[in-house]
């Protein structure tokens, strides 16, 4: 599978030039003695003179055959210069076989346009997005190819033709599209989906949740299963994101449009092989490293972050830790997790809330009963409760439970001891 056509060098690429250039060559990057060299050995129509500038920059976007030709000028590999918008996730991987499996069936094996993996941040999903990558890549009895990947991240704080932009610039050419109004960049960018095979990977980072934006976003992920007026492409995208778009909850797990799945907490061994990695002390006590890991419900970031707090107050050990914080009512949150759930709770409606409340202090309980208690006091109808618990799961508030003849809902640990206040202030 080929990286993108059009690439730029990474930071660390960009520091490797600048100091070749001194060492090696003698010149700084913008100097007329530096380009009097490159013209010795490159000519103007093979590499322009903005191209260059583009190159040192590392701003936008080059052709990939005159960045590999730059490359070799300063005696350097393309592949060390080059880093392509590197997907974020530990050299170390903990479970997720399964989730693997089925994220690789689903987008190389069906006509999947849109995957969605979602679920709380830090919970493992572009380290999940890693792993796809390198199966993906040595894959070879796969009934679905892909000629080209782009990896790109996007934010809620910006218009959606930014992102469109950055796409088209990877995909197509790194021409200036600032012009163009969004509908010609949708349609450019769904000509593009149609001519080649890419598997087009857009990771969410934080944003600060007051604007607009999310709208126009969630609109767009909608036409990428659904486009007006456009064909069928080939290609797929795969969306990692904190909360499942609204515009595609409907057709979430219709073959050949778009498909979904939820990353939950870890597993216990994988969680505790997780905390062995993070700090082998951690696992001296056997026994209070899995009581550590089922208070926080295997979620990775809540797992991190509580093993700096165990070395920092408590000596390291997992054992006075949990000794100084029993029982639910007790459990320390960390601040960044804290404000990561709260953060999804914040538009919430009534309906949803009182979901909520009767599942904050229950044990995981059938969506048959969780309707039945919703609907008795005759304040809500079933249309509401639909609505509700599919806006509850695609925010990741909840989480399944499978046992033997049922799937049961419940609210995980940490995000019962964080809504709590939020559920009675609001009811």
């Amino acid at each position: 599978m080929e990286q993108s056509k059009y690439i730029k060098a990474s930071v660390l690429g960009k520091v490797i030039i600048k100091r070749k250039a001194i060492e090696y060559l003698g010149h700084t990057l913008r100097s007329d003695g530096m380009l009097d060299l490159l013209r010795k050995k490159i000519s103007e129509k093979e590499v322009t003179d903005a191209d260059f500038k583009r190159f040192v920059e590392a701003k936008e976007n080059i052709k990939k055959e005159k960045f590999i030709l730059l490359c070799e000028f300063f005696k350097e590999d393309w592949r060390e210069i080059y880093t392509p918008n590197a997907l974020e996730f530990e050299s170390k991987f903990f479970g997720r076989k399964q989730e693997l499996k089925e994220l690789q069936k689903q987008i190389t094996n069906t006509n999947c346009q849109l995957f969605i993996l979602y679920g709380l941040e830090g919970i493992g999903k572009k380290s999940l997005a890693g792993q796809l990558v390198k199966k993906i890549e040595r894959a070879s009895d796969t009934s679905r190819k892909f000629k080209v990947l782009v990896n790109l991240s996007f934010s809620y704080d910006f218009p959606l033709d930014v992102l469109l932009i950055k796409l088209l610039r990877e995909i197509d050419s790194p021409n200036s599209y600032d012009n163009s109004n969004i509908d010609d960049l949708k349609d450019k960018l769904f000509l593009c989906l149609q001519n080649e095979n890419y598997l087009i990977i857009l990771k969410q980072v934080a944003d600060n949740g007051n604007n607009e934006n999310p709208k126009e976003y969630e609109k767009f992920f909608g036409e990428l299963i659904n486009p007006h007026n456009h064909k069928f492409h080939n290609s797929c995208i795969l969306l990692i994101t904190h909360k499942k778009p609204h515009e595609v909850t409907g057709v979430a797990g219709v073959p050949g449009s778009a498909q979904s799945l939820k990353l939950e907490g870890l597993k216990e061994q994988p969680a505790l092989d997780f905390l062995e990695y993070l700090n082998p002390n951690l696992l001296v006590d056997r026994n209070a490293a899995e009581e550590l890991v089922k208070r926080y419900d295997g979620y990775p970031l809540a797992l991190k972050l509580i093993n700096s707090e165990i070395v920092k107050y408590y000596s390291g050990s997992v054992r006075i830790f949990l000794d100084k914080s029993k029982g639910e009512e007790n459990l320390l949150v960390p601040h960044k997790i804290k404000q990561l759930i709260l953060k999804l709770t914040v538009d919430l409606d009534l309906a949803c809330l009182e979901i909520l409340k009767i599942l904050i202090d229950s044990e995981p309980i059938s969506q048959w009963h969780i309707e039945k208690e919703f609907l008795k006091n005759g304040v809500f109808s079933n249309r509401d409760f639909t609505r509700a618990i599919g806006d509850l799961d695609r925010r990741a508030l909840l989480t399944q439970y499978k046992n033997d003849r049922d799937y049961l809902y419940g609210v995980g640990k940490l995000t019962r001891e964080v809504i709590r206040d939020v559920v009675n202030a609001k009811l």
